[in-house]
Order: structure tokens, then C-alpha cells, then sequence
């Protein structure tokens, strides 16, 4: 059974109503974890039921995806994942082609693509490459930190940003989340923040024509309920 009461509120909402451009998220992995029905959880991504039952969610979808959403994303932050569930990596390759292939003949305005970390574009790039070797787009999320959360300098983007448009050679460059901490506790500060998002937008001005999607990640705190020890 599928709960999609949020589905069925929120895309009307941000493309009927607000008038954006809208990028939906199959997370069936999600960064470290591999998030599918529980009674999935031990089978190969490749296997035939894994792949009768995305469709069927891709179709019980269907009706929801007005024009707005222009993307679509089967996998976020897989790279995290996938470095420390190597022997997964062809079965979720075949995976998410079987995915993309259905999303394109049930949606075809739909733009496909699989997401990945910034530096695993980087530090994986002939891996990454291969897994989008078939993608619409060249999905990522864009937080610019070192060892232990701290973040690099601010100017980050002025730099990361070209590298990004190159690594997507004839990609698209979707940055689906993009974003900066401001915590003291990780060297950072408001004034680095700012000056983080002044640099992005420059730098996306820059490079306009080949990033038609960036979405900032947060606006605001998450509440002290979500903090963890």
C-alpha cells in the first residue's frame, strides 16, 4: 500500500500553485542506507520483484506528475552507499537503467537522473560517470566540508561550481541540495554563510546555461526535537 497524501498535496501545490519547476526523489537509497519495503530489504536490486515493484510505485505516481516536475532522481547520495556496499553497485547499475527506461516511457518530459555527492563526483569520477553513462542529468548535492563536518572556505563554490559543469561533460548540472552551516561549533559562522550563498549565486550566474536547477538546503534551523547526541 502507498501513502501519497503528501504527494497527491505538495506537487499541485509547488507546480499548479507557486509555478516551480519541481525535482522528485525515489530515495530508495538514502546516502547510507538502503531504503526499500521491509520485506525487500535482503533482495538484489536487480532482482525481478525489486524492479515489478518500482514500477508499480512509478505508476501509482503517475498521476501526480503534473509538468512541473521536470526531474526526477532514483537514488540519493548512492555513492555514500555504495563505497561501503561495493558488491551492490552493478545490481543497483542495472537497477536504476530498468528505472530510468520505465520513467522515460510512462513520463517522457521527465528528466532522469541518479543522485551522487559532490565529492564523490570527484574522488569517483570514472564510477560516477559510468552509473550516469544513460541520465538526462548529472544530479548533486553540493556541502563543501572536511574532516568532521568543518566546512571549507566560503569562496568554495567559486572554484567547485566550474569543476561541477566540467565533471558533467554533457550533463546538465542539477544541484539538488546545496547548502552551508553557520555553527560556531564547526568553524563557521553567519558571516561565512552569507558569503557562502553570495559566492553560489555568482557562481551559478556564471555557469546559467548549464545548471538549469539549484535548490539552497536549509532556510532555516531544524528544530532543537531533531537535534542528535
Amino acid at each position: 500500500m502507498f501513502k501519497l497524501d503528501e504527494v497527491k498535496d505538495g506537487l499541485p501545490y509547488l507546480g499548479n500553485t507557486r509555478g516551480l519547476e519541481v525535482l522528485v526523489g525515489l530515495q530508495v537509497i538514502n546516502t547510507t542506507a538502503k531504503e526499500v519495503p521491509s520485506d525487500l530489504s535482503a533482495t538484489p536490486f536487480d532482482a525481478d520483484v525489486m524492479t515489478t515493484r518500482f514500477h508499480a510505485l512509478v505508476d501509482v505516481l503517475r498521476p501526480h506528475l503534473n509538468r512541473h516536475v521536470k526531474y526526477l532522481s532514483i537514488g540519493n547520495e548512492v555513492d555514500v552507499y555504495l563505497t561501503t556496499h561495493s558488491q551492490e553497485l552493478d545490481a543497483y547499475k542495472r537497477f536504476y537503467r530498468d528505472g530510468l527506461a520505465y520513467v522515460h516511457t510512462v513520463a517522457p518530459w521527465i528528466k532522469v537522473g541518479v543522485t551522487v555527492t559532490y565529492d564523490g563526483a570527484v574522488g569517483q569520477k570514472g564510477q560516477v560517470a559510468d552509473l550516469n553513462s544513460r541520465s538526462d542529468i548529472f544530479i548533486l548535492t553540493y556541502y563543501p566540508l572536511g574532516p568532521r563536518f568543518i566546512p571549507r572556505g566560503p569562496d568554495s563554490p567559486m572554484t567547485d561550481i566550474p569543476k561541477m559543469t566540467a565533471l558533467a561533460s554533457r550533463w546538465p548540472v542539477v544541484l539538488q541540495e546545496v547548502g552551508y552551516p553557520s555553527a560556531t561549533v564547526l568553524s563557521s559562522s553567519e558571516l561565512n554563510q552569507a558569503k557562502f550563498v553570495s559566492g553560489v549565486f555568482r557562481a551559478w550566474n556564471a555557469s546559467a546555461a548549464r545548471i538549469p536547477f539549484l535548490n539552497y538546503f536549509l532556510l532555516h534551523d531544524f528544530p532543537p526535537t531533531c537535534a542528535k547526541t
